[in-house]
């Protein structure tokens, strides 16, 4: 039987694909990551020991359930930063039914502001997933 976090992973990939195959609107769009980068991220994670993942562009949530993953079996967190508020309430919906809300924060607002607001080196990993203006 799949685990609840692999169901949860391929619903949204599936939603993800089926969203972006009929939706034109950019900011509507989900473009998440590939399975495959999402593993890798996850490997990237535990190789580097990164305990404090900073993502920018949250989407859906699908990328910050593997960094969360990751993070969650070495004692770590992610903090997953997205402006919009269609996104942000697909995220919290996705992070309250992963088990793994305990393992991140959300913050909605501006990644610009979020960064200087920020000291130096606080961060072990930053994973940039959004548009880059």
């Amino acid at each position: 039987m799949a685990e609840p976090l692999d169901v949860l992973l391929v619903e949204l990939e599936q939603f993800g694909k089926a969203n972006d195959s009929t939706t034109t609107e950019r900011p509507r769009r989900m473009l998440n990551i590939t399975r495959d980068t999402g593993e890798f991220l996850a490997v990237l994670v535990r190789a580097m020991l990164a305990r404090r993942i900073l993502e920018i562009g949250t989407s859906n949530g699908y990328s910050t359930l593997w960094l969360a993953g990751a993070a969650r079996a070495i004692g770590g967190s992610v903090i997953s930063v997205e402006l919009s508020d269609y996104k942000v309430g697909l995220a919290r919906a996705t992070f309250a039914r992963s088990g793994l809300a305990g393992f991140i924060l959300l913050v909605q607002d501006d990644a610009g502001r979020v960064l200087r607001r920020s000291a130096d080196g606080v961060f072990d990993l930053v994973f940039l997933d959004s548009e880059r203006p």
